[in-house]
C-alpha cells in the first residue's frame, strides 16, 4: 500500500496534464534549447544539469522537471524552465519558493539590454583563430551603469598541437561559463590581442530577455566539456539565442562558428543595431589607408614638437594623430606627461563635433560563410574533391577581414583518377598577410601542419607529414593590391627520410572588376626531398565569383629544377561556400 501510495503521489505531479500535450511540449525548439538537446543528443550530458541523466530523453526531462517543481524542488536551480513552464502550463500546481541567491544575481546585474558580442579572429593564435562570441549585459543601479560579460570558453595551456587536437575533438576540455566585468574582458581583446569588438544589440521582448537571463543562472557551476568542433562558445551561444523562439532558423551546419552565430541572429531578425569598437592598431591601419603617406610623415613630426598647423587638420587627420599618440604612449615610446600635453594641445583645436563611424568599414556579417566543398579537373584528366569544414582560403573574397588571410582546419583533398587517393590533409594551416607601415610595423606569417605531397628531384610526388612556418612582409600598394614576401623553414617526414627545407615565396594579390581576384606567386624551395636541389614553383590562381556562394578558380602551376626543365598543370575548380 505504501508503495502504491508513493507512486500515486508522484504521478499526481503531471497527471493533471494531458500526455499528448506534454509530448508536444517536449518536442518544441525552446524546450530542447533549454536542455541543450541538439542532433538527437544532449550537449551538456552531466548529472549536474540533467534530472533524467540515468534515463535521458526530452520527455523524461520534462516530466521530472514538472514533478520536482510540483514538489517545490529545483525551482531556484532552473528559473528559466520554471518561467517557461508557467507560461505554457497555466493550470499548474507549482510551488513558489524564495530564491535569495538568484534574486541577488538579478538585482546585482540589473539588466535592461543584452548585446551579442563578436571579438574578431586572430588566425595566428589557436585560442582565437575563429573569433569569440559572447553576451554583454547592460543595466543601471543607483544611477551607476553596469556592464557585464557572459561567456563560455576553455583554457588552452599547451603548445602540443597533437595533444590539443586530441583533447579538443575527442576527449573534451573543461568548459567554463562565467560572468565577469565587460570592461576587463574587452580590454584583453582590444589592447593585448589587437582584436576589434562588434556589439550587436538584441531585439528581444521582456519575456525573451528574461528567459536568456534566467538561463545564464541555470548554467553556472555545471560540469561541462568543451569540444572545439562539437560544443564550443559558438554552439553554446547559438543554443541560448534559440530559446527566444520556437521557429528559430539555423543553417544545417557541420561546425557552428562564432560568425555563424551572429549571422543566425541577423537572419532571425534579432539584431536591432550594432557598433564597432576597433583595436588601436586596427584603427591606425584604417586611418593610415585614408591619408597620403607624405601627410602621415608630416603628422608624426608632432611627436617631436615640430610645428604643425593644427587648424588645417581635417577630421581624419585629427583622429589619426590622437590614435597615434595613444599607440606611442601604450608602447612606452611617450611619457605620460608628454602624452597629456599633446592631448591637451589637440583638444584646443578640436572645435567641431564629429563622430567617426567605423562600423560599416569591416563587418563580420558581410564575410563569406565558413565551410567549402570543391571539385576540380586538370589537364591530366584527374578529378579532385576537397572539403574545408572551416574556415577560408587566400583565394576567397577577404575584404571584410582586417588583412588578407587564410585559415584551414581539417581540410581534406581526395584525388579521383584510377582509384581514390588522399592527396592532402591540412590539420591546421594559416597565412596572415598584415600590411606593413611605419607605425605598427606588422609582420606577416605562415604556418602549416599537414599530410601532403612534396616533389623529388624528378618532380614526382612523395608523401610526407609536413610542418613549416615563418615570417614575412606585406605591403598594401593600393586598396586592391597587396604584395608579399614570406620565408619558411620546414620539415618533411616519412618512413624513408627526414627532409629539412627552406622556401621563399614572393607574390601579389589583386582584386579586379567583375568579382575577380588574382593570386600570383613565385616560390623557391631548397632541399625539399633532402637532395640539396633548388626547385622553382610558379603559381597563378584566378578566382571568379558567380555569386557570394559559388566561386570558379582557374589554377596554373609550373615546377622546374636543375634536373628536370618543366612540369606544368592547369586546373579548373568549382567551389561551393556554405
Amino acid at each position: 500500500m505504501l508503495f502504491f501510495l508513493t507512486l500515486n503521489i508522484n504521478s499526481l505531479a503531471y497527471a493533471e496534464f494531458n500526455k499528448d500535450d506534454l509530448d508536444k511540449l517536449s518536442k518544441t525548439n525552446i524546450w530542447k534549447s533549454l536542455i541543450h538537446y541538439k542532433n538527437n543528443k544532449p550537449n551538456i550530458n552531466s548529472k549536474s544539469f540533467l534530472l533524467s541523466y540515468d534515463d535521458f530523453s526530452p520527455l523524461n526531462e520534462l516530466n521530472l522537471t514538472i514533478e520536482n517543481f510540483s514538489e517545490g524542488k529545483f525551482i531556484c536551480k532552473y528559473p528559466a524552465r520554471y518561467a517557461w513552464l508557467l507560461k505554457n502550463l497555466p493550470n499548474n500546481s507549482f510551488k513558489k519558493p524564495k530564491c535569495e541567491e538568484f534574486d541577488y544575481y538579478l538585482d546585482a546585474t540589473a539588466v535592461k539590454d543584452i548585446d551579442l558580442v563578436f571579438a574578431s579572429e586572430n588566425v595566428s593564435s589557436p585560442s582565437s583563430m575563429m573569433g569569440h562570441v559572447f553576451f554583454k549585459l547592460s543595466g543601471e543601479k543607483n544611477n551607476l551603469k553596469l556592464n557585464n560579460a557572459v561567456s563560455f570558453f576553455t583554457v588552452i595551456d599547451t603548445a602540443n598541437i597533437p595533444l590539443l587536437i586530441l583533447e579538443s575533438t575527442l576527449i573534451g576540455m573543461d568548459g567554463y561559463f562565467i560572468l565577469n566585468p565587460y570592461k576587463k574582458q574587452i580590454f584583453q581583446y582590444l589592447h593585448n590581442e589587437n582584436r576589434s569588438v562588434f556589439e550587436y544589440r538584441l531585439k528581444l521582448t521582456d519575456f525573451e530577455k528574461k528567459l536568456i537571463l534566467y538561463h545564464f543562472w541555470e548554467l553556472k557551476d555545471i560540469d561541462m566539456k568543451y569540444f572545439f568542433t562539437g560544443f564550443n562558445c559558438a554552439t553554446m551561444i547559438n543554443n541560448i539565442l534559440s530559446i527566444t523562439r520556437d521557429n528559430y532558423k539555423e543553417d544545417n551546419l557541420l561546425w557552428v562558428t562564432p560568425k555563424d552565430v551572429i549571422k543566425n541572429a541577423n537572419k532571425n531578425k534579432l539584431i536591432k543595431n550594432f557598433k564597432m569598437i576597433p583595436s588601436l592598431e586596427w584603427k591606425l591601419e584604417m586611418l593610415n589607408d585614408e591619408i597620403d603617406q607624405e601627410r602621415i610623415d608630416h603628422l608624426i613630426k608632432f611627436r617631436e614638437l615640430k610645428k604643425i598647423d593644427l587648424n588645417n587638420l581635417d577630421v581624419i587627420e585629427k583622429e589619426f594623430l590622437k590614435e597615434y599618440l595613444k599607440y606611442e604612449f601604450i608602447n612606452d615610446k611617450l611619457t605620460k606627461e608628454k602624452f597629456e600635453e599633446y592631448q591637451k594641445t589637440l583638444n584646443l583645436y578640436d572645435n567641431e563635433e564629429y563622430i567617426l563611424d567605423l562600423k560599416d568599414y569591416k563587418n563580420p556579417l558581410n564575410t563569406i560563410n565558413d565551410s567549402q566543398v570543391a571539385i576540380s579537373y586538370d589537364k591530366n584528366n584527374s578529378l579532385e574533391l576537397s572539403f574545408l569544414p572551416a574556415s577560408n582560403t587566400i583565394y576567397d573574397y577577404n575584404r571584410e577581414y582586417f588583412s588578407e588571410n587564410s585559415l584551414k582546419i581539417g581540410e581534406i583533398n581526395l584525388q579521383l583518377k584510377d582509384d581514390i587517393e588522399l592527396k592532402s590533409l591540412n590539420i591546421y594551416e594559416m597565412k596572415l598577410l598584415l600590411p606593413w607601415n611605419n607605425i605598427t610595423k606588422s609582420i606577416s606569417k605562415e604556418f602549416r601542419l599537414s599530410y601532403e605531397k612534396h616533389l623529388d628531384e624528378n618532380l614526382d610526388e612523395v608523401n610526407v607529414l609536413n610542418v613549416s612556418g615563418g615570417p614575412g612582409f606585406s605591403y598594401q600598394l593600393h586598396n586592391d593590391i597587396v604584395i608579399f614576401s614570406l620565408i619558411n623553414g620546414g620539415l618533411g617526414l616519412n618512413f624513408k627520410k627526414v627532409s629539412p627545407y627552406i622556401s621563399i615565396e614572393n607574390g601579389f594579390i589583386v582584386y579586379e572588376l567583375f568579382n575577380m581576384k588574382s593570386y600570383v606567386s613565385h616560390k623557391l624551395i631548397f632541399n625539399e626531398n633532402n637532395d640539396s636541389i633548388f626547385r622553382e614553383k610558379y603559381f597563378i590562381n584566378q578566382s571568379i565569383y558567380l555569386d557570394k556562394d559559388i566561386r570558379i578558380d582557374i589554377k596554373y602551376e609550373s615546377n622546374n629544377n636543375e634536373l628536370k626543365n618543366k612540369d606544368e598543370n592547369l586546373k579548373l575548380v568549382l567551389n561551393y561556400i556554405f
